[in-house]
């Protein structure tokens, strides 16, 4: 599976481009076209020009918000726009530490995966089911949970062993998801939440484990 944040995983599940944004409705399908309001940036292209490496991952949104990859997540693998992260849909992630976001936020990512059935998590902020989430769940869903367990809304998963452009937005208690460019469901959730905890890329945290893309 991959995932472009860049982030990617092996099932294969995908590779993809993310960005985290504090403002709402920047769903471009373009590789850097981010809000104002960008937080993190992931390109996942193992550049040591900025100091990436098997385990560091480098924040280009200029907040410092840089990753920590473990368990062996293979950087600069094919991506959709030049490398990517792949994750073995077993026990790899990336920590991005703690990303202070307090109500409004984009969440994109280029993603590739040959089993978009299963159930495995794109981006989430620690602890699970409390603050915000971007994932696809057996039952062929994609879904934008808010600040709650039963606050989700779903899309149907995209076509297996192609890349697609997936964003959740969320404006207070509005929230919207797009899968290439097209707004597949809109409606209402609880608002975020915006803890202490830390955000995790390809896994639910580490304190809960699995959800592996």
């Amino acid at each position: 599976t991959r995932i472009d944040f860049n982030l990617s995983a092996d099932e294969p599940i995908g590779s993809a481009y993310l960005y985290l944004d504090s403002q709402v409705g920047n769903n471009s399908l373009g590789f850097y076209n981010p809000g104002s309001g960008l937080v993190v940036s992931y390109h996942f292209d193992n550049d040591s020009a900025f100091g990436e490496n098997g385990t560091r991952v480098y924040d280009f949104s200029g907040m410092q918000n840089n990753g920590t990859a473990i368990n062996g997540v293979v950087m600069n693998a094919s991506g959709k726009i030049r490398g990517a992260g792949s994750f073995d849909g077993v026990n790899d992630g990336v920590n991005a530490t703690y990303v202070n976001i307090t109500n409004n936020i984009t969440v994109s990512a280029w993603v590739f995966s040959s089993n978009y059935l299963k159930n495995m998590f794109i981006v989430e902020k620690a602890p699970v089911n409390t603050q915000w989430q971007l994932f696809f769940e057996s039952g062929n869903v994609l879904r934008w949970r808010g600040g709650g367990l039963a606050s989700t809304l779903d899309c149907t998963s995209p076509a297996n062993n192609q890349w697609h452009h997936v964003v959740g937005t969320q404006n207070g208690t509005t929230a919207g998801l797009f899968i290439d460019g097209v707004q597949c469901n809109t409606g209402s959730v609880v608002a975020i939440g915006n803890g202490g905890g830390s955000v995790w890329v390809g896994s639910i945290d580490a304190e809960s484990g699995g959800g592996y893309y």
